[in-house]
């Protein structure tokens, strides 16, 4: 014979599954792009930044980029120079050898400032996408926005994806296993939702 589990009710709250305070980007706030209470998709801009930091360090990268690609065309002009008077010269005439090491030492020049030159831009690439900030929503909910500091308000989201949380007596607790189906009711609109008991505290 199959025993039914004896029914019993539990009274409890509806909460959110995840609620995160987010983490701002580096940077002033520019924009807040959403309103107390505002619903939100994963993915939805929350608010933007600007990192004035970060844009002096581009500005002065950007200045020893154009020293650098300056030196590279002198490099250049050099190398070329030297090649045609290695190719204006016999490999008989005196002082052809020498030539020779010109056009070497002058590719050598131009090489490494055009290591430079990708050195510099690559860095310039790296700082150029960390002065505009975006802070985006990690899931769908509900943003509360705590803008009393306005320089760097406060973000908290709280998920759409709800629980259902009780407190269980230690003679009711034994009633009640991981996996169980459950009904939850709301108290206000009587609405009836079926559940399994997803956590028991120990």
């Amino acid at each position: 014979k199959v025993s039914k589990p004896t029914p019993f009710s539990l009274n409890g709250r509806i909460e959110s599954k995840q609620v995160s305070t987010l983490e701002l980007p580096a940077g002033k706030v520019q924009e807040v792009r959403v309103q107390n209470g505002q619903s939100v998709h994963k993915g939805d801009v929350i608010l933007t930044t600007w990192d004035s930091e970060k844009q002096e360090s581009r500005d002065e990268i950007q200045q020893d980029l154009d020293k650098a690609r300056r030196t590279q065309q002198s490099a250049l002009s050099s190398l070329n120079a030297a090649r045609q008077q290695l190719a204006g010269a016999s490999s008989d005439d005196e002082g052809y050898r020498d030539l020779q090491n010109q056009v070497r030492e002058a590719q050598s020049s131009y090489d490494d400032a055009t290591s430079e030159v990708t050195a510099d831009q690559t860095k310039l690439n790296s700082v150029s996408g960390r002065i505009n900030n975006v802070l985006t929503a990690p899931y769908d909910g509900i943003v509360s926005v705590d803008d009393s500091k306005h320089d760097a308000p406060s973000i908290t989201l709280y998920s759409s994806e709800k629980k259902a949380v009780a407190s269980v007596s230690e003679y009711d607790y034994s009633k009640l296993s991981t996996g169980r189906k459950v009904e939850v009711r709301s108290l206000a609109t009587g609405h009836v939702q079926e559940s399994t008991v997803a956590f028991l505290s120990q």
